[in-house]
């Protein structure tokens, strides 16, 4: 399960994100091209509000775009949205339910169990980078054909959950052994290769141990 890396490094994104369409902030606005910026990466895309600094939390995005994130979840291109909440936290947010990601508490329909069990991880992951998207919106995915419905033209695709993208693999000899898993992430997949690298192991063809 691999999610967009954008979220990774320093908020120097995020800032020129910020920077690059903010006006004075103005009550009960409509959405328009110098209000947010949207960064894609397959099925991924970070919105970003412009008006103001840091992330905005659900609640002033609701009081300023009321129609905003039901507009999207509304859509058929868009499954799920996740927004942080002020008082509940990191929300995954679907047409007929929500899940609060911190509590685990559901309500409705569970958005995230077309996903898979690492669903859930995954999205923490992402609302913690310091300078990911005011507003995370995934596409939906064709159970059958493992399509996925991407924001970017592209062959492949990576960033955002569902589809083939679900079905990646390290081929590694069968005697190293995998430490942790699932492997969620680059980070995780990074921290297995360097437990190889530094790790003795029973060599295959019996002579002791070898890195």
């Amino acid at each position: 399960m691999v999610l967009g890396e954008v979220g990774r490094g320093p908020g120097v994104r995020r800032a020129v994100a910020r920077r690059a369409g903010r006006r004075r902030a103005r009550p009960s606005a409509p959405v328009d091209a110098q209000d947010i910026v949207v960064c894609a990466s397959g099925n991924l895309a970070l919105l970003y509000l412009t008006w103001a600094e840091g992330r905005i939390e659900r609640e002033a995005i609701d009081d300023r775009y009321p129609e905003l994130i039901p507009g999207l979840l509304a859509h058929d291109g868009v499954a799920l949205v996740l927004v942080h909440s002020r008082d509940r936290g990191p929300l995954a947010l679907g047409r007929a339910g929500e899940h609060e990601l911190e509590s685990g508490r559901i309500r409705g329909n569970d958005p995230l169990v077309q996903f898979g069990p690492e669903a859930c991880a995954s999205l923490l992951r992402m609302d913690g980078f310091a300078n990911t998207g005011d507003i995370i919106v995934l596409g939906p995915f064709d159970a059958g054909t493992g399509e996925v419905v991407s924001y970017e033209d592209l062959v492949g695709s990576h960033g955002g959950l569902g589809g083939w993208q679900e079905q990646p693999f390290i081929l590694h000899p069968a005697w190293l052994p995998l430490d942790h898993g699932p492997l969620v992430g680059a980070p995780a997949v990074h921290l297995q290769l360097r437990r190889w690298l530094t790790g003795r192991y029973p060599d295959p063809e019996g002579g002791g141990l070898q890195r």
